[in-house]
Parts: C-alpha cells; sequence; structure tokens
C-alpha cells in the first residue's frame, strides 16, 4: 500500500493475460517479433482492436479467406484452442465441418482472444504439418544478465491443432546448438521419428536459433524482476515470434527431456 517498495510479481500480470502480454511486448520489442491480438470476445461480441466492435456471427464472416487462431483467455495446456477456416465454401473448425451457430453457442460462455494463424517456418512444418510447432525456451534472470536454462520443441501429431503433450503431442530436447536430441517424449511413449512425416529427431537443425537466444534475451531484459520465464516461439520464415510466457513454467517438461536439472538450478540459484 503506497510506498515504492516494487517486485517482480507485480509485473507477472504482462505474462498472465495474453492481452496484456502482446500489448506490452509490440511496443517494447516491435511487432515483428511478436504474434499480435487481433481481437477478443466477451459473450457474442467481438472487440477488434483498437476501437471496433461486432457480434461473432459478423467477424467471423468477415474472416472467411483467413485461417484464424481462437485461444481461451484461461486456458492451459492446450485447452480452448481452435483453428477457423472455410474449406471449399464449408466452415471448419480444428478441421472438421461445424455449423457456425453450434460454434458460437459452444464459445459464448467463455472469453478468448483472436489471432492471425502462423504460418511456421519450412523446417517447423515438415516435421508436422497440422499445427505450428513451437518451442518452449526457459530463461533465468541472475544479477549478471539472462542465462538459458532449458529449451526443448513440441510437436503435434495426427491432425491436432495444437503440440501440446497434454493433448497427445510430443517433446523433443534441443541441444545448445538448435539440434534436436534423439528422442521424442510424449505422455505414454516415447519415439525416434514422427509417426506421420517419418521425420527423424536425431541432428535435425531448427532455422534462426541464434535469433531464437537473442529474442528471448531481449523479452526477459524487460522483466529482469521475474526470475524464470517458460517463453513459448514460433519461428517463421522470417524469424522467431513470441507466443507467450509463463511464470509457472513446470518443471516437468524440462525435466522429462533432460533429467538431473536440480543441480542446474541450485547453480542458478546461488548466482543470484
Amino acid at each position: 500500500m503506497g510506498g515504492g517498495y516494487y517486485n517482480g510479481y507485480n509485473r507477472i500480470c504482462v505474462l498472465r493475460d495474453k492481452i496484456v502480454f502482446s500489448t506490452y511486448f509490440c511496443g517494447t520489442l516491435g511487432k515483428e517479433f511478436v504474434v499480435p491480438v487481433l481481437a477478443s470476445t466477451k459473450g457474442n461480441i467481438v472487440y477488434v482492436y483498437p476501437n471496433a466492435q461486432m457480434s461473432i456471427l459478423e467477424f467471423l464472416n468477415e474472416r472467411k479467406n483467413t485461417k484464424t487462431i481462437m485461444k481461451k483467455v484461461s486456458g492451459e495446456c492446450g485447452d480452448g484452442i481452435y483453428l477457423i477456416e472455410w474449406l471449399q465454401d464449408e466452415f471448419t473448425v480444428n478441421h472438421k465441418k461445424m455449423e457456425m451457430d453450434e460454434f458460437i453457442s459452444e464459445i459464448s460462455e467463455a472469453e478468448y482472444i483472436i489471432q492471425d494463424f502462423i504460418e511456421q517456418h519450412e523446417a517447423l512444418r515438415m516435421i508436422n504439418p497440422s499445427c505450428v510447432n513451437t518451442i518452449r525456451f526457459v530463461t533465468i534472470s541472475v544479477n549478471n544478465g539472462i542465462h538459458y536454462f532449458a529449451h526443448f520443441l513440441r510437436f503435434g501429431v495426427g491432425e491436432s491443432v495444437n503440440d501440446n503433450r497434454a493433448t497427445g503431442g510430443y517433446a523433443v530436447n534441443i541441444s545448445d546448438q538448435g539440434k534436436l536430441d534423439s528422442l521424442a517424449i510424449g505422455h505414454n511413449n516415447s519415439i525416434k521419428e514422427h509417426p506421420n512425416t517419418g521425420v527423424i529427431f536425431e541432428g535435425y537443425q531448427l532455422p534462426f536459433w541464434e535469433e531464437t537466444k537473442k529474442l528471448v534475451t531481449k523479452a526477459h531484459e524487460q522483466l529482469k524482476d521475474i526470475k524464470s520465464i517458460g517463453w513459448d516461439i514460433a519461428i517463421t520464415s522470417r524469424g522467431p515470434v513470441l507466443l507467450e510466457g509463463n511464470d509457472n513454467w513446470e518443471i516437468c517438461g524440462p525435466q522429462d527431456m533432460e533429467g538431473g536439472l536440480k543441480a542446474r538450478w541450485k547453480e542458478f540459484h546461488n548466482k543470484g
């Protein structure tokens, strides 16, 4: 109450609210490094930024020739993600035909953000084309700067529109040089090649790796008082873009990818 006391908890809202995240980093890093939020929903109304509003029905019809992603504002672990597009003039949600009225009813009870669909880099599309395959990159802020704690690639299988392991996806560790390890891990099994595309993971080089490291460093420098952040990143043909950041990034992901992270965590903690 009052006074000048400040700590990183006050800025966690930048990470926990997807609209605030997009707006903040578009301003500090530049729009080319962030996936912007186009609009948000409340009930049956779409608020289109910066200063328009319309019904969901009107908005969806205006987006007829454009792929659209809707994400539940409070969603986690891949919950509440919809890919909306028209295939041969038929309205589809997550690759399946659906009546628009039925979809509007389904989403009316929650709030969503709306974004353009990201066209990922060909090297990521070759691994899995059904969804945008993202990098989780964990950074640590200590007194002498921003450090890299863990990084791995998540990818979907089949016709899934998201890459989260909670919804059937897999994750594979990324080396410090941006190459995939040999084994991808799901919730129930592990694989050495993608079951649909046949891509072998071991040694697969990700594009724009140095640019990705620079981007997460610059982003975390904006929020140095938050000691650790798990960034979600997509790679496009032009380079990496931030999707979101997480202060509660869950140790189980990096632990599954590499194991034995307790000593590394203590090392960073002692530096801080």
